[in-house]
């Protein structure tokens, strides 16, 4: 008996102390130096190092001694040349060096075999087709990020970069996407936004992993002739349009039949056509910040329909679209932000699923009574409104939070 005892204390101590130690190692882990005179006392115990926007003789620290280091900024040092001595960070695991000046990679930077991320945003010098030889040697890097680069051209060397699984090649003002972007087998998430090209190459239809794509503030993409391309990624999941001066859809949209994601906000849409009533596996709709009256009458159709965003769209006709998202049975979250309502139409209790309804930036005046006809309702915003609020509402139980 005392002899079990005695173990079953021990085990609690021992297991105490893990914890305690555990904790410990996550604190000094999760710790970010700024300082780099600080991070040199004990280089063996740095993890993480910013030194952004910092006027360090970078070429000259030891690196070497960072034996541990997994997350390095060089950000904005306007750096001519990246030191020879960062190939010796072999625990390297993120590398931001945007905001720099210079042109090519040192030879060393293949030696990084643990580098999973690097950022070269903002890096107007970039060679980007001399640096490739080198990126492609770095057997776990799957994230790459060359936005802002005032690239009008990708390399066709951009397939050797197979291992990749994100990329973010944002605002670079691209004319064309090279064949060889199909190349890229692995690829989960691509960033193409604020490019200037008009169709994708017919290779993209090889990206059989894609799920996340990023085609916002493309103004001269030909989305319609895109769609039949993008309709052969199997993986598709989630789809941004935005901000792509569009007045219409395209009837084709419903050949996207995989997308549980669509954003859609910002293109000043005067309808919506019957065609997004067969993405049936939707879950999320954004469709603010455009000009349509109704919703389609088969947009009833989306039954997984959990999320739909109706902000800053000034000619909705509420009371009619109620109609038809009250026969929509998963809705749980609406938001209907900045659409210049006053009230809420008597029917809002049709929407008998709504958890969350966001009705904050509006101008109600008054308390909006009919919000008690929401008997899921677990959330409601209506913050940036002018209330006058009945006495003791914020005490009152409705049954749901509310932000005022």
């Amino acid at each position: 008996m005392k002899y079990s005892l005695f173990i079953l204390i021990f085990s609690v101590f021992f297991l105490k102390n893990a914890v305690a130690q555990s904790n410990l190692d996550s604190l000094r882990i999760s710790k970010e130096f700024n300082n780099l005179d600080a991070a040199l006392k004990s280089p063996e115990n740095v993890y993480r190092l910013n030194l952004s926007n910092q006027d360090y003789q970078i070429s000259e620290i030891p690196w070497v001694n960072f034996s541990n280091l997994e997350y390095l900024s060089l950000k904005d040092n306007h750096l001519t040349q990246i030191p020879v001595g960062i190939g010796d960070l072999k625990n390297l695991q993120v590398l931001d060096l945007s905001g720099n000046d210079f042109t090519v990679l040192p030879s060393s930077f293949n030696k990084l075999s643990n580098l999973q991320e690097l950022f070269m945003s903002d890096d107007k010098y970039l060679d980007f087709q001399e640096n490739i030889s080198i990126l492609s040697l770095l057997p776990n890097l799957t994230s790459l990020h060359i936005e802002n680069d005032d690239l009008d051209l990708l390399p066709e060397e951009l397939n050797s970069l197979n291992r990749l699984e994100s990329l973010y090649l944002n605002n670079n003002h691209l004319k064309q996407l090279p064949e060889s972007v199909g190349g890229l087998e692995n690829l989960k998430v691509l960033d193409l936004t604020g490019n200037d090209f008009e169709e994708l190459p017919r290779s993209f239809s090889e990206l059989s992993n894609l799920q996340e794509l990023f085609l916002n503030d493309d103004k001269f993409l030909n989305f319609e002739n895109s769609i039949s391309l993008l309709s052969r990624l199997p993986n598709l999941r989630s789809l941004h349009i935005e901000n792509d001066d569009m007045k219409s859809l395209p009837e084709n949209i419903s050949e996207l039949v995989n997308l549980e994601s669509l954003y859609l906000n910002n293109n000043h849409l005067t309808e919506i056509p019957k065609g997004i009533g067969e993405l049936k596996n939707l879950t999320l709709l954004d469709l603010s910040g455009n000009d349509f009256k109704v919703l389609p009458s088969n947009f009833s159709n989306l039954t997984n329909l959990e999320e739909l965003f109706l902000n800053d769209d000034q000619y909705l006709e509420l009371e009619e679209s109620i109609v038809i998202l009250s026969q929509l049975p998963k809705l749980k979250i609406l938001h209907i932000e900045s659409d210049g309502l006053d009230s809420l139409p008597g029917n809002i209790g049709q929407l008998i699923n709504l958890e969350s309804l966001y009705l904050n930036n509006n101008q109600f005046k008054e308390w909006p009574i009919e919000v008690k006809d929401l008997i899921h309702l677990k959330y409601l915003d209506v913050h940036g409104n002018n209330l006058a609020l009945p006495l003791g509402i914020q005490q009152k139980d409705y049954g749901f939070k509310i932000r005022f």
